[in-house]
């Protein structure tokens, strides 16, 4: 899959106790989510997992045949013109000392919120939240986590959006 060789970056993750390793074949990462039950009965509450898009990403480079970093970049990043985004770790100078996501997508903020691609009335509406959690300074989005912090000394309120992966 192409897939970044730092550790700390990504890596294939690990499925089951019985590939403790957590080896880099696809098949044993499959064969581990198939032994897995649900982690909620249907319809019981809204969960987030990785492992769609892990099983998608496999299935778009078996059905290309091109990595999933050359998926991202012609199906998507060139094709919106996003030159400032990617589908792999910038380097390590570029980091900014910010947390690298499991699976590492990289956007910038310009290319998501400059309207070339909605309108601003849309992108308003895209980034709106849809629902609180029972944290009252937590929100979900479409697809963010927004987490709003209140500035002690001056009271300004600043919302922070962000995408994880783990929530929601």
């Amino acid at each position: 899959m192409n897939r970044p060789t730092d550790p700390i970056i990504s890596s294939i993750p690990c499925a089951t106790s019985q590939d403790p390793e957590c080896t880099d074949k696809p098949e044993n990462y499959v064969a581990g989510v198939q032994e897995r039950p649900p982690a909620f009965l249907p319809w019981a509450t809204p969960a987030y997992v990785n492992d769609g898009f892990f099983l998608l990403g496999l299935a778009l480079t078996n059905i290309t045949g091109k990595t999933l970093d050359e998926v991202f970049r012609n199906a998507i990043f060139d094709f919106l013109d996003m030159t400032r985004s990617n589908s792999s770790a910038p380097d390590p100078s570029e980091r900014f000392g910010a947390a690298i996501p499991g699976d590492p997508q990289y956007f910038a903020i310009d290319n998501i919120l400059n309207n070339t691609l909605l309108s601003a009335d849309e992108t308003r509406k895209w980034v709106k939240p849809i629902s609180r959690t029972a944290r009252l300074e937590n929100f979900d989005g479409v697809p963010w986590e927004i987490s709003r912090y209140t500035h002690t000394a001056t009271g300004v309120v600043t919302d922070i959006y962000t995408k994880s992966g783990d929530s929601g």
